[in-house]
């Protein structure tokens, strides 16, 4: 709990991994779940 209170004071950090969790998500429901050919 205490690295992400840390995390959170700096500015550009939580903007940084909110970005890449969005694009995790994006690539998973775009690779897994719309255009799966073997489902």
């Amino acid at each position: 709990m205490m690295l992400i209170g840390v995390i959170d004071k700096l500015p550009v950090l939580p903007l940084f991994f909110e970005l890449i969790g969005i694009a995790v998500a994006w690539w998973f429901i775009y690779g897994n779940l719309l255009f799966k050919p073997d489902r």
